[in-house]
């Protein structure tokens, strides 16, 4: 499929021979070059850059564009415009998944380019919005077919603008991460990766953290925005992975796909240390419960902060939506009553916690034992659901590995699960 195209209906995996996605030497970083990673990041800046809220036209073209500032009708502003964030205002009419804005960015490995990508997605609430997000390509010509294409789901990095995976790409800032440790996959193995930064950040509005329809949303939106680059061709499946917050994430974009975006085909998806019990995440840690607060908030539902938060918590609410997670200073308690048994924070939390139907594609959950952010039974519960509702899953536990050292095995045997499905492999299953 070529750029500015929407993807059309498609025929089964089994109407289709597996070109794409071919096998390769995958790429291991080492524990030390993680850790450099990690040590770089942490010594960055909260201030990103992001202006959502901002409704400035965008500016600044490229010579590849047309007389209008578009290429394919898709706006093209140049790597050193401020405005890449801007609201468009009204926002284009459109379908959830049309790709509004591209910007390229310096940064990514060798053999590979970052553009960040703004496109249209929905709410919740069933309004037009727009997200931001990163898409990785490698250098040179596409395969026949087209370059395989995988769609990311981040982990967690806070609530607020400048939390944003694809604002600090070009700077310091944990929040690419993940994005950095993936470019040696595009390079390496010829996979372009589109990640999503959710709603919410870069783009309007309080980011819906942990809300699972809302983030899956995103994570499929960005295949389809992915798919309209003008002069990119890229396979008809694809694959979904994620990590952490992330996992829960691309949990949930498999688990709805079948219904919001019938016409992808998704072959598999990754699902590392998955944050997916969140009823347990809220009941054994005040500060998860203020967050959840924080998110249904967001979505335009019948939820009133004040009537769960003391005084501490509107403050703590105020700083959210300023800071990324890591300068989070107010101190609590945060909450007047329990948010597990107070409607409808009580129902609204239980809704995100996903598994209840098989979804549109197999499942591999990677989880290291060592993990105590987000603990091995986690991924055991949501297995057990999942294998309840009809889906087909593989659970790998690892050895050794705290929760963010565990993330590179985690996605590089995802990686290659998914290769290894679209060479003809079988899914294995370890449901009891």
């Amino acid at each position: 499929m070529t750029g500015a195209e929407r993807p059309a209906g498609r025929p089964t995996l089994a109407d289709r021979d597996a070109p794409g996605l071919a096998r390769s030497t995958p790429w291991r970083p080492t524990l030390a070059a993680l850790l450099a990673v990690v040590a770089i990041a942490c010594g960055g800046s909260d201030d990103g850059g992001a202006t959502s809220g901002s409704t400035t036209e965008a500016t600044g073209t490229t010579a590849a564009e047309d007389d209008d500032g578009t290429s394919g009708g898709i706006e093209v502003l140049d790597a050193d415009d401020p405005d890449f964030y801007s609201v468009p205002v009204p926002l284009p009419q459109g379908e959830h998944g049309d790709l509004i804005r591209t910007q390229p960015v310096d940064g990514a490995p060798e053999g590979a380019t970052w553009q960040r990508i703004m496109y249209l997605s929905e709410t919740l609430a069933g309004e037009p919005t727009v997200v931001t997000g990163v898409i990785s390509l490698p250098d040179g010509e596409p395969p026949e077919g087209g370059w395989p294409l995988f769609s990311h789901a981040h982990g967690s990095t806070g609530l607020a603008d400048p939390c944003a995976p694809s604002v600090s790409l070009d700077g310091d800032g944990i929040h690419s991460i993940e994005i950095a440790l993936l470019g040696g996959y595009v390079a390496d193995r010829g996979i372009a990766i589109v990640s999503t930064d959710y709603e919410g950040l870069g783009g309007p509005g309080r980011h819906p953290f942990l809300v699972g329809e809302s983030e899956g949303r995103s994570v499929l939106d960005a295949i389809l925005a992915a798919r309209q680059l003008p002069d990119v061709a890229f396979e008809e499946r694809v694959g979904i992975i994620g990590y952490s917050q992330g996992g829960h994430a691309s949990a949930w974009a498999n688990q709805i796909a079948p219904e919001y975006t019938p016409e992808l085909d998704v072959i598999g998806t990754l699902a590392g240390a998955p944050a997916t019990e969140v009823v347990d995440m809220v009941g054994s840690d005040e500060g998860a419960g203020l967050m959840m607060v924080a998110a249904l908030s967001a979505t335009g539902g019948p939820y009133d902060p004040p009537s769960i938060l003391t005084d501490a918590g509107l403050r703590a609410l105020d700083e959210i939506d300023t800071v990324c997670q890591e300068g989070y200073r107010v101190e609590g308690p945060y909450l007047t009553g329990d948010v597990l048994t107070t409607e409808p924070w009580a129902s609204g939390i239980a809704a995100q916690v996903p598994g209840s139907a098989p979804g549109a594609s197999p499942v591999l959950i990677v989880h290291s034992q060592e993990d105590v952010q987000v603990p091995i039974e986690f991924s055991e519960a949501f297995q057990d659901r999942l294998c309840a509702a009809g889906g087909v899953v593989e659970r790998r536990v690892l050895d050794e590995g705290d929760h963010v050292v565990a993330a590179v095995p985690a996605y590089e045997q995802g990686m290659d699960w998914i290769t290894d499905l679209a060479n003809g492999g079988e899914p294995d299953s370890t449901c009891p």
